[in-house]
């Protein structure tokens, strides 16, 4: 279920990010997205529990690589990416990141990779390259041109 409604506010957030480039630049975009989840956390989560949470110094360092590394970082590459391409397209190519960090898994970690696996990484890679293809056909996609503001 956490998945579904993971699901539906990802494309919220990617179309209407797309919309919203039109008029905001993109880290603005992502300073109200990340503060309104703060605000929504804070009250789930009290921030108290996190700060007398007992966290040594080397976990804070990770948290703070974490937010920095894998979160504010990509957003701002996404955002960027949808400035030239528009946010469906940019959603579907985002759909790689499993395959090729299973990829990377097996090379550098020596993960092993069971056939349904790379069945399933040759789907999305297909799936990725037909519904490109498709849509050149049908109609190509602009850069946004954001600067348009007033």
């Amino acid at each position: 279920m956490s998945g579904l409604i993971s699901s539906l506010f990802f494309s919220f957030y990617a179309l209407y990010g797309e919309k919203g480039l039109k008029k905001y630049d993109g880290w603005t975009l992502i300073l109200y997205g990340f503060g309104f989840a703060t605000v929504f956390y804070w009250i789930i989560i009290s921030p108290m529990k996190l700060i007398t949470g007992g966290y040594s110094l080397k976990m804070w360092i990770a948290f703070l690589y974490i937010a920095v590394f894998a979160t504010l970082i990509p957003f701002g590459f996404y955002f960027k990416g949808i400035e030239r391409v528009r946010a469906t397209r940019a959603s579907i190519t985002a759909t790689w990141e499993p395959v090729i960090a299973g990829f990377a898994a097996y090379i550098v970690l020596g993960e092993v990779l069971y056939p349904l696996q790379v069945l399933g990484g040759i789907g999305v890679i297909a799936a990725v390259v037909l519904l490109q293809i498709g849509r050149e056909k049908s109609a190509p996609s602009t850069p946004l041109d954001i600067r348009q503001k007033e």
